[in-house]
């Protein structure tokens, strides 16, 4: 009876894993990057019905074989009908197997293209601080996986959408009066970060040092 619970508590495990990620990829567009996981899921909700259905004819099967193997229980055969649940159970949880770990493959799929759609919000933050510290207003806390865990694909895409309009307007707000958008900070940001020289007009520049974004520095005019 435990190796029958088991079974059965797996069951359910693996039918409400399968639902949710339905439920999760049912926004999913074409454009979804693994969209042979949203046509699949139909098919692996199915076959996992079937097995539950099978599962709730067992008692009746083990009753059928039972009867049929009345002769040899007769003469003290019991070794027999010990086997009969331990086979069919077995049977059931091998069609299980390889269903779950579709579904992981795809619960991991859809897990990747979160991380990565959240990655390219999060790497606007770096861009953003010096212009944030220059007011100093605070750094948005980055988006996390557990952020997004339980959002279908369509309420990703518009969460990721307007964090990123969120923070970019915080940003062109800032710049406003320096001569710079967001868009042209950006390679400004890069070539600081590397110890490069900007491609900034004056305006631009002394936009920047007013409103403290960076510093003037100052060097020689001709080489020494």
């Amino acid at each position: 009876k435990e190796r029958f619970d088991k079974l059965i508590n797996n069951l359910d495990e693996q039918s409400q894993r399968a639902q949710k990620l339905q439920q999760l990829l049912s926004s999913a567009t074409a454009a979804y990057e693994y969209a042979d996981d949203i046509a699949e899921l139909p098919k692996l909700v199915m076959k996992l019905q079937l097995i539950e259905d099978a599962i709730a004819d067992l008692p009746v099967d083990a009753e059928s074989k039972r009867q049929s193997m009345q002769a040899s229980l007769r003469n003290g055969q019991f070794a027999g009908l010990r086997d009969v649940p331990e086979e069919l159970m077995k049977s059931a949880r091998g069609q299980i197997a390889p269903i779950q770990g579709q579904l992981l493959k795809i619960e991991e799929r859809l897990n990747n293209v979160k991380r990565s759609a959240i990655e390219q919000v999060n790497s606007w933050l770096p861009v953003l601080k010096p212009l944030l510290a220059s007011q100093q207003q605070p750094l948005p806390a980055e988006l996390t996986l557990n952020d997004v865990a339980k959002l279908a694909v369509s309420e990703l895409v518009m969460v990721c959408d307007k964090t990123l309009s969120d923070w970019q307007n915080q940003g062109e707000a800032i710049l406003q009066g320096t001569g710079l958008t967001l868009a042209e900070w950006k390679p400004v940001y890069d070539a600081l970060s590397q110890n490069q020289e900007p491609m900034l007009t004056p305006e631009q520049q002394q936009g920047l040092v007013n409103k403290g974004i960076v510093k003037m520095r100052l060097t020689f005019a001709s080489v020494l």
